[in-house]
């Protein structure tokens, strides 16, 4: 539940949760997106529907009416509380029916983007993690093909890696809470960029394939045959690539990709064998090692195999030598892992100064 303040004819404020006289003060924040809006005043009644017109009573009857429309929700539930004083008698419990929505409603659709991309999401509620992280994973640490924020954060950055991401929720030790049905698929960029994942579908010239638009966003290229090929110009190697990753997925396997520079049957630098993901669309990535090559080239990816479509090719991706490894990206500043510097941080640096606090969120 996500408690909120507006201003219209008259004012809300957002509620100190403890027992006796609460004054509440005024305080507008920003609109997010809704899905139900409740309304509570000190002159409600906690039978009324909860609307501007009908408000309810108590922060109490607020949370049972919060638990009544919770299900199915796709937005945030805005409870509104007008200026005024609250008299409670004793404490409101919460309990797991409050807790925050699962990891679908945290990502709620599929999509297809690009590695170290920031993408929104909506909160898992204090006290969790988000990740990024690939299908059954079950020991977390950020990294290349894993990637994390607190739970209340509204955006978390993407997987560098190219492959294919599932949200999960995990408590303060790490035991998932829940994983999400919905797909991340990381590709590549639109770009030819040395280090950098690269989206096949952004060839500069190609022969014999198409362009095929993902379900779930992105596209790959598809409907290869033996024989084709795509090229990018202009890649530079730098100081000497020695390995190409490519992300696939094919249903068979049993055929190749074959790394030529500067024309479709120029210099043969290394061959990726494609191996069977399990379908058209499990995507899986496979490395390959290349003679090392410097400096700036064309470059080819000649198709080979058998007879009918062999399979679809999303991204790939020049490796380098003693490439380190992505460590966990830090904000300074950000002291809840939620990837903005604002008055949360600040808050919490003086509970640290005061003692109140042994370490930030963002390092537990």
């Amino acid at each position: 539940m996500k408690h909120r303040t507006h201003r219209q004819t008259a004012l809300f404020c957002s509620l100190l949760l403890t027992a006796g006289a609460v004054q509440l003060p005024a305080v507008p924040v920003s609109a997010a997106e809704v899905y139900a809006e409740l309304y509570v005043s000190p002159d409600g009644d906690d039978s009324n529907a909860g609307t501007k017109a009908a408000p309810l009573k108590t922060l109490a009857g607020a949370r049972d009416a919060v638990r009544k429309c919770r299900d199915g929700m796709t937005g945030d539930i805005i409870v509104n509380f007008r200026g005024g004083v609250y008299r409670m008698t004793e404490a409101v419990a919460f309990d797991t029916r409050d807790s925050a929505p699962d990891a679908d409603y945290v990502f709620p659709a599929s999509c297809a983007t690009t590695g170290d991309t920031i993408i929104p999401i909506r909160s898992a509620g204090s006290g969790k993690t988000v990740w990024f992280a690939p299908d059954g994973t079950t020991a977390f640490k950020a990294g290349s093909n894993m990637t994390k924020v607190t739970g209340t954060a509204a955006k978390i950055k993407t997987p560098a890696e190219s492959g294919e991401y599932y949200i999960y929720v995990t408590d303060t030790s790490g035991k998932v809470l829940s994983k999400s049905k919905h797909l991340l698929r990381v590709g590549g960029g639109s770009a030819a960029m040395s280090g950098d994942a690269v989206e096949a579908a952004s060839y500069d010239v190609q022969s014999g394939v198409d362009i095929e638009n993902l379900q779930e966003g992105g596209r790959d290229v598809g409907y290869i045959e033996n024989g084709d090929w795509i090229g990018f110009q202009n890649v530079d190697f730098k100081d000497g690539a020695d390995a190409i990753e490519f992300c696939y997925a094919s249903p068979s396997g049993g055929s190749s990709i074959e790394v030529r520079l500067d024309a479709p049957d120029g210099t043969l630098i290394g061959t990726c064998a494609v191996k069977n993901t399990g379908g058209w669309h499990d995507f899986a990535t496979n490395t390959a090692a290349l003679e090392k090559t410097t400096g700036k080239h064309d470059l080819y990816f000649v198709f080979k195999g058998g007879e009918s479509y062999l399979f679809n090719l999303m991204s790939w991706k020049l490796k380098f030598p003693n490439e380190p490894e992505m460590i966990e990206d830090w904000i300074y500043g950000d002291l809840n892992g939620d990837l903005d510097v604002d008055a949360e941080d600040v808050r919490l640096h003086i509970d640290y100064l005061l003692g109140k606090i042994k370490q930030f969120p963002v390092e537990e």
